[in-house]
């Protein structure tokens, strides 16, 4: 629709240059601007302008006026046009004058809009414009007096009613009745069934069959049906057999793994509601146990999964080595790492397809071999690691500090044999380095090479002579 403005610009006009923002001069087009015309009025076609923060739509429209005598240079007008428009609006909230979590079954409710709901700004008479026109979107189903779907009616409140099943959202925005093109953002309203399960169990054991019953709340006149994983069984009844207030099922589940997923949705009249999910764990991990864990030391592990169901225990873990039994559910491992250690299974089942992997996280007591043998040698010495057992597979080195020593023999093992370098004497640490994976830890002991020196002599201050030379000391006199 265009809008017709007249210039009061007085006479002896040459030429106007009129110009536009928020609309155009013609229909459909984007023409903002005529210019050198000596037009005393014309038509806007204005846009559909999009309010910002709440603010009262506009466009401007200017005129620049040439004199062909009279007056000298350029003289500027401008109008300012406010616009009814609900671009960028959202209306207010929407109420429900009954819960919006529905019993099962047909209900009736009531939907309306939290406030009136206007036009953004005011009228030149400072009035607001109340919105007259709402269009409103119904879930699947559900029907207003004999609307459904997305229908249009001049009342910010509706009554509903609604299907046996459904849930969904019911919609709403105001329409400008002068431009139906022209609509605000939605206000929405949820509405959810009340519905849950009321016994289930915590979870189900991984790689074990087990039996547990699985109960929903009881909707009267409703049938209920299940879903499982693969390979589990519903044992009491089928599903959704017509009349069978099936809520409550006894499930066993298979040795398999699966995403332990058990659910039900209910049906009637040929409504079906949406599937609901036990809350319960699922499938449960296996324990993951070890033996007592020192690093550089021998630990067992321990999968608890039963033999005849294992198929095959693949182990990994960064801190980890697999000394022996990779594969199975108890392998021997060494730490490599103290601290906190996670170690990996990679699991799968006789008889299964696809694969679980369980973790588990140990906390790694530091390294605790110590160095026996003399603190003093003479000569040569033997030096042992005798408090723990050392794995085979962990490397080790020894090594002195001070250049005191000689390897003489047993480097890489357990013990080693060492000697005093020629010309060498003093104090010295002999030191034990065990490695594997990348992986290393040392220990050392404080030792004195060579002979000892003697530092303080001792005794009497005083002696009596005996006979024949002889002498008491003083302290036995």
């Amino acid at each position: 629709m265009g809008y017709y403005y007249v210039l009061d610009a007085g006479s002896n006009i040459a030429r106007v240059n009129w110009t536009v923002s928020g609309g155009s001069f013609s229909l459909g087009s984007s023409q903002t601007s005529i210019p050198g015309g000596n037009f005393y009025g014309i038509t806007v076609y204005w846009d559909n302008v999009k309010s910002t923060n709440g603010s009262t739509p506009q466009g401007k429209l200017t005129a620049e006026v040439y004199y062909s005598s009279g007056v000298s240079g350029v003289q500027s007008a401008s109008y300012t046009q406010k616009i009814k428009s609900l671009n960028g609006v959202t209306p207010p909230s929407l109420t429900s004058k009954t819960s919006t979590n529905l019993d099962y079954g047909v209900q009736n409710i009531t939907v309306l809009l939290g406030q009136k709901f206007y036009y953004p700004g005011q009228t030149t008479t400072g009035d607001k414009n109340l919105v007259t026109k709402y269009e409103w979107t119904l879930p699947e189903g559900w029907k207003s007096g004999t609307q459904t779907g997305v229908f249009t009616t001049s009342s910010e409140s509706i009554n509903i009613t609604t299907n046996n099943v459904g849930t969904g959202t019911v919609k709403v925005r105001g329409v400008n009745q002068g431009a139906e093109f022209d609509k605000s953002g939605y206000s929405s309203i949820s509405f959810t069934r009340k519905f849950g399960f009321t016994a289930y169990p915590t979870s189900v054991p991984f790689g074990k069959t087990q039996t547990n019953t699985f109960t929903t709340q009881l909707v009267k006149g409703m049938t209920y049906e299940w879903s499982t994983p693969s390979g589990w069984k519903i044992n009491n009844g089928g599903n959704t057999k017509e009349g069978l207030e099936l809520n409550s099922v006894s499930i066993t589940s298979s040795v398999c793994p699966t995403d332990g997923i058990v659910k039900v949705r209910l049906k009637k009249n040929g409504e079906v509601s949406q599937w609901y999910n036990c809350p319960y764990k699922g499938i449960s991990d296996p324990a993951i146990t070890s033996t007592a864990a020192y690093q550089f030391e021998y630990s067992t592990l321990a999968l608890d999964v039963a033999s005849s169901s294992l198929s095959k225990a693949t182990w990994s873990g960064t801190g980890i080595y697999v000394a022996s039994g990779q594969g199975t559910a108890a392998p021997k491992v060494i730490f490599t790492k103290s601290g906190s250690v996670t170690v990996q299974a990679v699991v799968s089942l006789s008889g299964c397809s696809g694969v679980r992997t369980i973790s588990k996280t140990f906390t790694v007591s530091p390294f605790r071999y110590l160095i026996s043998g003399e603190s003093v040698i003479c000569y040569n010495g033997n030096y042992t690691i005798s408090n723990v057992t050392v794995p085979s597979e962990v490397q080790l080195t020894w090594s002195y500090t001070n250049g005191k020593l000689e390897i003489q023999g047993g480097q890489s093992t357990k013990t080693v044999s060492v000697g005093i370098a020629p010309g060498k004497f003093g104090d010295e640490w002999i030191r034990l380095t065990a490695s594997l994976g990348g992986q290393s830890a040392a220990v050392s002991k404080a030792i004195y090479a060579g002979y000892p020196t003697v530092t303080k002599v001792t005794g009497p201050s005083e002696c009596t002579p005996k006979s024949r030379g002889e002498f008491y000391s003083e302290s036995s006199l």
